[in-house]
């Protein structure tokens, strides 16, 4: 008999898990397709209950029913005007990476994770390694490189305060010790530490002992001497060579916007996304002349590019560096999306 109302049980659960996601695929489907829409009903169901699936299927209907579901559709709505998940619940799963994420960076997507395993399996280089990652964003190449090589120095680099508090948070979320700095990536040779700290920033991402340390000596010195001392240890940071360089930067032309989803569009910061349709190589003009002066030799650079300026990214870096090595890539979608530069 006890066998027989387990099973009727566990039959009502995943019956009643059954109408749930219906609830809400049925919802979304006025703007998501149905794969999609089903993937968003679990996203939705395990984010707002923060359970894993199986001790979701274990729950009962009126937990779900009575607890969970103003918070559902509140998401719901949300989702309805295209707001990204991602934004919705503050953070997303990226390349086995817990980020958290605002619409103060960009949600990193899939194929960016690629980059990671490319230079990885190419580097060759025994030792403590130097990495730096242009534009970091949430931190994520940066954070990556780290677990990959636990023992390199990697230090990433935003135009952005607000991403590099991010990054920051990020760093500390993942256990790991990156170093971040202010700067523009259209300005390599110059880092301004009065807009950001420097200093401060490399020890917010080592925790909370390290940043309380740092607070007790900013208060020890002016602001005249903290700006000279942060400017001195940025650009001695930036001017060292490196091993490994790598960028997502911005790449999409003003142009493309016409075709671009609303998600996208509403919500993520134009300033990571877009370039002047006169000029839309311009950071991989920058990034390869700095790459050309501060890679040490077998060095790699590794960046992220738009599909359709494939060949002539390829072709400005060729001419800023005609000595290295310069590869197109495809991603996993069959997309020319890398560039490879080996020296």
């Amino acid at each position: 008999m006890s066998i027989l109302l387990c099973l009727s049980h566990c039959k009502m659960t995943f019956l009643f898990m059954n109408s749930t996601r219906e609830y809400i695929v049925s919802r979304l489907a006025v703007e998501y397709d149905g794969d999609e829409a089903k993937a968003l009903a679990w996203w939705i169901i395990e984010d707002v209950t923060g359970k894993s699936r199986s001790q979701i299927l274990a729950m009962s209907d009126s937990l779900l029913l009575t607890d969970y579901k103003e918070q559902i559709d509140s998401v719901i709505s949300r989702l309805l005007q295209h707001e990204p998940i991602q934004y919705i619940f503050g953070h997303t799963e990226w390349g086995g990476l817990d980020l958290k994420v605002s619409p103060d960076v960009l949600i990193p997507r899939p194929e960016t994770a690629e980059l990671i395993d490319i230079v990885e399996s190419r580097t060759t280089k025994a030792g403590i390694l130097r990495i730096l990652d242009i534009g970091t964003g949430t931190g994520c190449l940066a954070i990556g490189l780290k677990k990959c090589f636990s023992q390199a120095e990697v230090i990433g680099i935003d135009i952005s305060e607000a991403a590099l508090q991010t990054a920051c948070e990020n760093a500390k979320r993942n256990n790991t010790e990156v170093k971040f700095y202010q700067a523009d990536a259209l300005q390599l040779g110059f880092v301004n530490p009065r807009r950001f700290n420097g200093l401060k920033t490399d020890l917010v991402s080592r925790g909370s002992n390290g940043f309380k340390r740092i607070f007790s000596l900013n208060s020890q010195l002016s602001t005249k001497q903290l700006s000279t001392l942060n400017s001195e240890l940025s650009t001695k940071q930036l001017s060292t060579p490196f091993d490994i360089i790598v960028s997502n930067p911005p790449y999409i032309t003003e142009s493309e916007k016409a075709g671009m989803d609303a998600n996208v569009l509403d919500y993520e910061p134009h300033m990571a996304l877009f370039v002047p349709d006169n000029d839309p190589l311009v950071f991989y003009r920058a990034i390869a002349r700095f790459a050309a002066e501060h890679l040490e030799p077998h060095g790699i650079l590794a960046v992220e590019i738009n599909q359709r300026f494939g060949a002539e990214t390829k072709e400005l870096v060729q001419s800023i560096m005609p000595d290295a090595t310069v590869e197109l890539l495809n991603d996993d979608y069959g997309n020319d999306r890398f560039i490879i530069v080996e020296i």
